[in-house]
């Protein structure tokens, strides 16, 4: 294939302008005859026409990006306890790769083989478009200690009405506690902020410590922080700036949905992330700064910045040198998956498109990684995992039925 006509596909393809036998011609250069060289130089020229306004990655990042896509080294188990973290998997251009750009989006996926790479399988469906399926438009909830409930999303910028005449700030997406406030009968009073489908929120406690909140979480704390420690309840995902008190540990008890205690992180200052749904496997906790303790199912652990701690009723285990970028995805509005299962990917799916999800017989081994917005809809992120090839998915109402290709 010339140079020119690589390009004038690439440009198609980058353009959502790619006829399906545009698409199977470029996909098969990409999986039998390409080399880093015209991939990088391909994406250089398809950079340079991308809006600015539209880059979800800057120039150097996009160049770190396809290194790492081109370079990843091979994989590794996960760690039963203490293990050096690994890249994930030796990717070929010519066998696995598959670029996306377009609709305001830099995206790739890619999957792990046992074996030897083989060429991408790409097919371009003829059945009628599927309903396109926007991030939920569900709202946050904050619900005050007297049971009165607040749609954030529907109060406007400025001062709200909290409990005992307790002043709440909202800005744009934010709250802020700026007046401690203890209830009448002497005790502290508590608010829970929830977040549903598709919605997250930013918060600011009383002592200064901002909290982002994910989608299908909540958080229970006090609106005063009193006594001898500093401690909240946390169901879902979250990140934590805490604020700094040498005298007032910080806690974070995680609960279920059913009130169920599943362990607890305590810190002085620090910043660190707690993915703690009830439908993952395990719960993640992440260091970015500081230290923290870990304690559940009456062991605990102490993590150094870089590290994560995998727990559930079994075990606590550590994993060294985590991405930390790509745990913090959710929190920049990104999905950001790597060496993620169909079944890990799905799951954050549903916490942010109003879908329920149907697995049609045995689904496939491949991993996948990628990056991709979280504003798109959900037709989208489904039509480049099933480029990246596998797997295919068929949408009924907002019912997504997955199985294997």
């Amino acid at each position: 294939m010339t140079p020119e006509r690589q390009q004038y596909l690439f440009h198609r393809y980058f353009m959502k302008q790619a006829s399906a036998s545009e698409v199977h011609e470029l996909m098969g250069w990409l999986s039998e005859k390409a080399d880093d060289e015209e991939v990088g130089r391909l994406m250089d020229q398809a950079w340079i026409e991308f809006e600015s306004s539209r880059k979800v990655f800057t120039e150097a990042q996009s160049g770190a990006m396809l290194e790492q896509i081109l370079q990843s080294r091979p994989a590794a188990p996960l760690p039963v306890l203490r293990s050096k973290r690994k890249m994930i998997i030796r990717i070929s251009a010519a066998a696995t790769v598959l670029v996306l750009l377009g609709a305001g989006l830099y995206s790739y996926f890619s999957r792990q083989e046992q074996a030897a790479p083989s060429i991408i399988n790409n097919t371009v469906s003829s059945r009628p478009p599927a309903k396109e399926i926007q991030p939920a438009q569900d709202k946050a909830i904050l619900t005050l200690a007297n049971g009165e409930q607040i749609v954030l999303d529907d109060a406007g910028n400025g001062s709200l009405s909290g409990d005992n005449g307790m002043q709440l700030i909202k800005l744009d997406g934010q709250l802020s506690y700026k007046t401690n406030s203890i209830s009448a009968n002497g005790e502290t009073a508590w608010n829970t902020i929830t977040t549903a489908k598709g919605r997250q929120y930013k918060l600011v406690l009383a002592d200064g410590t901002i909290v982002w909140l994910n989608a299908a979480s909540s958080l229970r704390f006090p609106v005063n922080f009193s006594g001898d420690e500093r401690r909240v309840t946390l169901n879902g995902e979250a990140f934590f700036e805490v604020a700094k008190d040498s005298k007032h540990a910080f806690s974070v008890d995680l609960k279920s949905q059913s009130n169920a205690p599943k362990g607890t992180i305590t810190a002085l200052g620090t910043a660190f992330n707690i993915n703690g749904y009830d439908n993952e496997p395990s719960i993640k906790a992440t260091l970015l700064e500081g230290s923290v303790r870990i304690a559940a199912n009456a062991t605990s652990t102490m993590l150094k910045p870089g590290q994560q701690a995998r727990f559930n009723q079994q075990n606590i285990t550590i994993e060294e040198d985590v991405n930390t970028a790509q745990v913090l995805a959710w929190k920049n509005n990104l999905f950001q998956f790597e060496n993620e299962s169909i079944e890990d990917i799905m799951r954050q799916l549903s916490r942010w498109y109003d879908i329920n999800l149907t697995y049609e017989g045995a689904l496939p081994t491949k991993h996948y990684f990628g990056s991709v917005r979280r504003q798109v809809n959900l037709t989208e992120v489904l039509h480049m995992l099933e480029l990246a090839g596998g797997i295919s998915f068929r949408i009924e109402a907002n019912n997504v039925y997955i199985k294997a290709q």
